[in-house]
């Protein structure tokens, strides 16, 4: 499949972040995950699975429970889908 840029993975990774955390308003790629959404490693490490379903629907790789719990902001998260979908550690 094709890949996207970053600008095309933004939104999509906003989305899951945003379900995620039960939020019904727009986030900022500055936003921590913890700090401003409330989202425990628990919450975080469970992001892995859609990130990875977004990053092979692309051709890309597998994010694992421990990346995904060690994100911290909102971009941090989109920069790693981005990264994967494109096939890049």
């Amino acid at each position: 499949m094709n890949s996207l840029d970053r600008q095309e993975i933004a939104p999509l990774v906003i989305e899951i972040i945003r379900r995620a955390a039960g939020r019904h308003f727009d986030l900022e790629e500055g936003d921590h995950l913890f700090e401003d959404l409330r989202m425990g490693p628990p919450i975080r490490r469970a992001l892995a699975k859609p990130f990875s379903r977004l990053s092979d629907e692309h051709g890309g790789q597998t994010i694992s429970l421990d990346e995904a719990e060690r994100l911290r902001t909102v971009g941090e998260s989109i920069d790693l889908v981005f990264r994967r979908a494109n096939g890049r550690d």
